[in-house]
């Protein structure tokens, strides 16, 4: 009998990990900075699971995160127009 490579925990472990360690701000985005492949992601994790909604979650805590930093830095910088972008790509509705 083989050993399993990388189990459910493993996959959300990483995927939370790599959600701190490099930001991204969609799925895609994530699963693109992962050890493994689209493939194996959604095979340990399940789009209904709870283990997928930790790590949405998590995605918009970080969203959340990076545009509040963003529209502090847009409030002191005398240049906004490169902040602006960051607030599109990672802020909420209300923010654009």
């Amino acid at each position: 009998m083989a050993v399993e490579k990388y189990t459910k925990k493993y996959v959300l472990e990483k995927s939370l990990e790599f959600i701190e360690d490099y930001h991204p701000s969609t799925i895609s985005e994530l699963i693109a900075f992962l050890p493994f492949s689209k493939i194996t992601f959604y095979r340990k994790i399940q789009v209904s699971s709870k283990e997928y909604e930790i790590i949405a979650e998590k995605l918009e805590a970080q969203k959340l995160k990076v545009a509040n930093s963003a529209k502090l830095k847009l409030l002191k910088s005398n240049n906004p127009t490169a902040l602006i972008s960051i607030i599109k790509i990672y802020g909420s509705d209300e923010d654009r």
